[in-house]
């Protein structure tokens, strides 16, 4: 399953944003990938979201992240990078071996 957002993610969007993660991961795919490339701002509270992504996924879903360098870099800025596989492009976290 894929997630595209795109635009900005703040208190009032991000909401949305975990109500369709939450959707997809009660469906309990094998893979959720976030493609995030079109996104201009990511918040704390959006990344609240990613986190919570990866503690409802549990063992059940591996969540995958396609994002550009400065929300990557936000991500090992706060020592949240090893919570997520990183990817440069949606096909490849699709294929990619879990």
């Amino acid at each position: 399953m894929v997630i595209v957002a795109r635009g900005e993610f703040d208190a009032i969007t991000s909401p949305a944003l975990r109500e369709a993660v939450h959707g997809v991961l009660a469906e309990a795919p094998p893979v959720l990938v976030m493609d995030l490339t079109g996104t201009v701002f990511f918040s704390s509270v959006a990344i609240g979201v990613l986190m919570d992504a990866v503690l409802t996924a549990g063992e059940r879903t591996c969540v995958r992240v396609v994002a550009a360098r400065p929300i990557r870099r936000t991500l090992q800025m706060l020592d949240l990078d090893p919570q997520f596989d990183y990817f440069d492009t949606t096909q490849e976290a699709l294929t990619a071996p879990a």
